[in-house]
């Protein structure tokens, strides 16, 4: 399965994809038993920087979708929060060499301000959802920003016409 439902399925939805800034929903009709319309649309609401929470995963990438690049390219997204989880950096990096080149990056980037309590890491991978060392990555970066005293609350890896939230 190629979306994980805890990210954008939604009870109603019969598909939902993540393409340039835009969601795509092809909704499901209960009553005629199929589609009844393809909706384009921005995400419908976008946590404001410095004063709306980014609470679910929705909220997350749509934040996300501002700074990705059209067309996918291997970069590395990552939205600075503060303690009451509201945005107040958004970063784009291109793919490091390493991911300890960029979590230090991203560690001293945060050591800058005072009110950067957590992160969002979103790695855009166009023509791979997975890789073999993902868990390993995953398990690496949560040390290196919880030895930091940063939180780090979601990694979010988004291919082409996939979109996965890695996990523990």
């Amino acid at each position: 399965m190629l979306w994980q439902s805890r990210l954008l399925l939604h009870p109603r939805y019969k598909f939902a994809a993540l393409l340039p800034s835009l969601f795509i929903c092809d909704f499901f009709a209960p009553d005629t038993g199929g589609t009844v319309l393809n909706l384009i649309s921005a995400p419908l609401s976008l946590p404001r920087a410095h004063l709306d929470p980014v609470i679910s995963s929705q909220d997350m990438l749509a934040v996300i979708s501002l700074a990705i690049r059209r067309p996918l390219c291997n970069e590395v997204i990552a939205i600075l929060m503060d303690d009451e989880q509201r945005g107040i950096g958004l970063l784009s990096f291109d793919e490091p060499s390493t991911p300890a080149s960029l979590i230090h990056q991203l560690i001293g980037l945060c050591s800058t301000t005072a009110i950067a309590s957590s992160v969002v890491i979103a790695s855009v991978r166009p023509r791979q959802l997975w890789k073999a060392d993902d868990q390993a990555q995953l398990n690496f970066m949560r040390q290196q920003f919880t030895n930091a005293g940063i939180t780090m609350r979601e990694w979010i890896v988004i291919s082409k016409g996939a979109v996965r939230l890695v996990q523990d």
